[in-house]
């Protein structure tokens, strides 16, 4: 098998990843091209390896570690590092390359990593009868997939009947739909209804919404409060200007303060319960 490993160009116009220092740009790649990367996405990769290999100090890796592991692109923890989207773009579904995820993976060491992983894994490619007839039969849909396709095309057509916004672009109205999927990438994401499109173009009509809702969102995405509590979703976010502004304000500080006792060491790269629970919500939501 070939000793490479893809990885997307348009990584390059990906927001969260320009966002990224220097450093970590350059560690991020590192962790799709190195010599250990297995084509699962899961492989041991001792700090001290990386930080010879890059000639980053270990706190900077620590640093980008912690950056990756909150964003839900890598989880890293006892030396085993699971690249989330690595499997994705080099697993061709061949048989040879499953023998050697296979391979790869029975060699990594149990730890949390490697069963949120093999969960994940395990639920989207379940083990199938080895004499089962591979005659691709047309899809018969469900009662509530034909539900919800029903719903699409009604909101489609809303959509199309809703009078222009003068003063929202298209693509404006869609950069705040972006802004809150990067920010809290484990929520239920926003539908993209007509009735959540109004909303957008009413709060754009703000020039104060303009220039800091992504900074509002930044500080929300912070609180581990905001970031866990189910009544906090988009449509709170765009309701009105109060709740917007709350959140520009930093107002659940307080909260997050009496929960956590103290703040946390962003620095480290280790998987506590709260980041398992939350790769479980990204998991579970389709969101990886």
């Amino acid at each position: 098998m070939a000793e490479y490993r893809q990885i997307h160009t348009r990584i390059w116009k990906d927001s969260w990843f320009l966002s990224l220092a220097p450093a970590h740009k350059l560690l991020f790649i590192y962790l799709f091209g190195n010599e250990r990367a297995s084509v699962a996405g899961i492989y041991e990769l001792p700090l001290p390896v990386i930080c010879f290999e890059t000639g980053l100090d270990e706190s900077v890796v620590q640093a980008g570690l912690a950056v990756f592991i909150q964003a839900g692109k890598v989880l890293y923890d006892n030396d085993v590092v699971w690249v989330v989207n690595l499997r994705k773009y080099n697993d061709s579904g061949s048989g040879k390359v499953r023998v050697k995820i296979d391979k790869d993976i029975a060699a990594v060491p149990a730890g949390i990593v490697k069963t949120l992983y093999t969960e994940h894994y395990q639920s989207r490619y379940p083990i199938q009868p080895m004499k089962q007839p591979q005659i691709p039969y047309p899809a018969v849909a469900s009662e509530q997939e034909q539900e919800q396709e029903r719903e699409k095309e009604q909101e489609q057509e809303q959509e199309n009947f809703a009078p222009p916004a003068a003063a929202a672009p298209k693509d404006e109205v869609e950069a705040i739909f972006a802004a809150w999927e990067r920010c809290f990438p484990g929520k239920p994401q926003p539908r993209r209804t007509a009735a959540q499109r109004e909303k957008v173009r009413e709060r754009l009509k703000s020039s104060h919404f303009r220039e800091n809702y992504e900074t509002a969102l930044a500080t929300a995405a912070q609180s581990p409060t905001l970031q866990s509590e189910s009544w906090f979703s988009f449509d709170f976010f765009v309701k009105n200007e109060a709740n917007y502004q709350k959140m520009l304000d930093g107002w659940m500080t307080w909260k997050d303060k009496q929960q956590n006792g103290a703040t946390a060491n962003s620095a480290s790269p280790a998987v506590t319960l709260a980041e398992a629970e939350r790769l479980n919500q990204l998991l579970a939501t389709g969101a990886l």
